[in-house]
């Protein structure tokens, strides 16, 4: 007999996927079976939303000099690295000489939404205050336990988008996209 989440898999088609829960910091196998429920932790630490559901993450965008700031903790977050590679045509030679010269810039989306704990109130204070730090023209500060994995302590926003969602009165629906930032100090020698 199969567990739980192996019989969910199977009803919605996906009988040849593996399932996965998340506990205690790390991903454990089903292996078509089970782990009790009080051995399952869906999130690191004691972070709850306003409904009591737990959070896994969090995301705190902040100006540089931290007078305005905004907590996103409906949000999911995508995160992609290049690398400057440049490629050469050589005569002769099938294909292109590659020639590693960097890691590029973290390419970072946010998707999620702010919402007001009052079904009937659109939050607006909260999608002003994101608004004033997106339209910003400095890279924000962005404190995350994901991106901190990835070294990542400086965002600058490159595009955002906020759709409608009919039916949706105490919720506003976010994208933001960007790049992540690294201070570059210059040093002026006046030996020179």
């Amino acid at each position: 007999m199969p567990g739980k989440y192996q019989q969910i898999l199977t009803a919605n088609g996906l009988a040849n996927v593996k399932a996965y829960i998340y506990g205690g910091g790390q991903f454990l196998p089903t292996d078509g079976g089970d782990y009790p429920e009080q051995q399952v932790e869906i999130a690191s630490g004691d972070l709850s939303s306003w409904m009591g559901t737990p959070i896994f993450n969090e995301v705190r965008l902040e100006s540089q000099d931290r007078s305005v700031s905004v907590v996103l903790d409906t949000v999911l977050i995508e995160i992609n690295q290049s690398k400057n590679i440049v490629r050469t045509s050589v005569a002769g030679h099938a294909g292109t000489v590659k020639e590693y010269v960097s890691m590029g810039d973290y390419y970072i989306v946010l998707k999620g939404g702010v919402y007001n704990q009052d079904p009937q109130l659109y939050p607006a204070e909260m999608v002003n205050t994101l608004i004033e730090l997106l339209n910003g023209d400095e890279a924000l500060v962005i404190s995350s336990d994901f991106l901190q994995l990835f070294d990542v302590f400086n965002f600058v926003v490159s595009t955002y988008n906020m759709p409608q969602r009919s039916g949706l009165v105490n919720g506003q629906l976010f994208e933001i996209r960007g790049y992540n930032d690294e201070p570059l100090e210059l040093t002026i020698d006046d030996e020179a």
